[in-house]
């Protein structure tokens, strides 16, 4: 995937530099569809053991992912849509003689506002505000054991550049800051499940095309 993105922007580039201009910034009436290829979040939960988080634990949680993102442009700055984001994998530890296999998947559906503001022929900068919802599963597979489901709604923030290196296509980068609101479960023969805060960084690169409008 990652090698993936570097050949596209590498396409992207060249293809730029070949164009005398490419006109930057979006139109009213515009449909974004979006491809997020590469993602790195760092998450942090607390866990509100018998109302005192203090005495909690953590969960940190470090991964790629991909997702798609579908926008409209109610006018030549504002833009609303919504996007997912999917991160799946597997890590094998050994200790000795002894291995254990944990499967991991991460997911995160929200709906955005973007105020798109151009500073020049093919940039546009842009702050966010969103809202929805996260889940976060961790499992032991192999030997089967315990199960931690990390879910619930999140608010959150931030912003990124779109480079426009030929009209209506843009190269993607954003940075969002997110607050959880979640719950914990633990499945492991003995369930059991607390509320939880949690914070998340998301670094984001993608490409996007922009449909209709002007």
């Amino acid at each position: 995937m990652k090698k993936l993105l570097v050949v596209f922007l590498g396409l992207a580039l060249a293809l730029g530099f070949a164009i005398t201009k490419a006109e930057a910034g979006m139109s009213a009436g515009q449909i974004r569809l979006g491809a997020t290829l590469l993602g790195y979040d760092w998450k942090k939960s607390t866990i509100d053991v018998e109302g005192d988080p203090e005495l909690g634990t953590s969960l940190i949680f470090l991964g790629d992912g991909a997702g798609a993102t579908v926008g409209y442009c109610v006018n030549d700055n504002i833009e609303v849509g919504g996007n997912l984001l999917f991160s799946l994998r597997t890590d094998t530890t050994k200790m000795g003689d002894d291995e254990t296999e944990d499967a991991m998947t991460d997911m995160r559906l929200a709906v955005y506002l973007d105020y798109n503001h151009p500073v020049s022929d093919q940039l546009v900068v842009y702050p966010e505000v969103l809202v929805g919802y996260m889940g976060m599963t961790e499992e032991q597979k192999e030997p089967a054991g315990e199960k931690r489901t990390l879910s619930g709604i999140i608010l959150g923030g931030g912003g990124g550049i779109k480079y426009f290196p030929v009209d209506k296509v843009s190269l993607d980068l954003g940075l969002d800051f997110i607050y959880g609101m979640l719950k914990l479960k633990i499945e492991n023969g003995d369930d059991w499940e607390e509320d939880a805060s949690g914070l998340e960084l998301l670094i984001k690169g993608g490409v996007s095309v922009y449909l209709g409008g002007k």
